[in-house]
């Protein structure tokens, strides 16, 4: 599992690109891609709301 973690930050540009997909907060810093799908889906390719 430690290897898992250590690989996700060996590939990503940087520590604010790992994104843990099963925090509900991610709902909530990360906009949605339409009105229809807040609350559903995000975009990840955008920063995050502050």
């Amino acid at each position: 599992m430690l290897n898992g973690y250590r690989t996700l930050h060996e590939l990503a540009e940087s520590a604010d690109h790992v994104i843990p997909g099963h925090d509900p907060l991610v709902l909530k810093y990360y906009p949605a891609p339409s009105a229809d799908l807040e609350g559903i889906v995000v975009r990840l390719d955008v920063p995050p709301k502050v």
